[in-house]
């Protein structure tokens, strides 16, 4: 293994380290919200109410918008700068 795979290797475990810590300190606030509020009105409020954030990150940030974006993007930023700025308008008028 040459310092490039190596290197690799230990960005992958890194990332799969803060993957899990995010999941654990998910786990830890639903925990601490669950035995504050149990099952309430005012907990599936609160619920509801960060779905919504997160929602819109997962499509615009993680999500199939970005996957079709991108590729569409660049090929109209190769055709020019106006019609890829025209392109992003559009997208953004729509979402």
């Amino acid at each position: 293994m040459d310092s490039g795979d190596g290197k690799k290797m230990r960005t992958a475990l890194l990332l799969s380290f803060a993957i899990l810590l995010g999941r654990l300190s998910g786990l830890v606030r639903d925990m601490i919200l669950s035995r504050s509020f149990g099952v309430s009105a005012d907990y599936d409020v609160y619920s509801l109410a960060i779905m919504i954030p997160f929602f819109l990150r997962k499509i615009f940030a993680e999500g199939a918008l970005t996957s079709a974006y991108i590729p569409t993007y660049n090929e109209k930023i190769k055709i020019s700068e106006d019609e890829a700025n025209a392109f992003t308008s559009k997208v953004f008028v729509l979402f």
